[in-house]
């Protein structure tokens, strides 16, 4: 079975970078705003979410609260700044991972 995943990046070229490292093992689902994420995430559920960190006037912490909160059966990695410790810790917090 193809693992399903959800992929969400305000940025396009950031987007397209990702889509193509993922899609070699799974079925990824391009979202560029929070708004279609969301929906597409409660319509059907994927098995991992990937999220940048910044999606406009929401973040990609809003999905993985989104998931927990829900107790969706789906793993979130949120991926930004490697610098950026205290996202790193916020995204453990959320139940997800973080990946500079």
């Amino acid at each position: 079975m193809t693992r399903t995943v959800l992929l969400v990046d305000v940025d396009h070229q950031r987007r397209r970078a990702v889509h193509d490292v993922l899609s070699a093992d799974a079925h990824v689902d391009a979202c560029a705003d929070f708004a279609s994420a969301r929906a597409r995430l409660l319509a059907h559920p994927p098995q991992s979410l990937a999220t940048h960190h910044q999606l406009g006037a929401y973040n990609g912490l809003h999905l993985a609260h989104l998931v927990r909160g829900l107790q969706l059966p789906t793993r979130v990695v949120v991926y930004g700044d490697p610098g950026d410790t205290g996202l790193a810790r916020e995204t453990r917090t959320a139940g997800a991972f973080f990946v500079p």
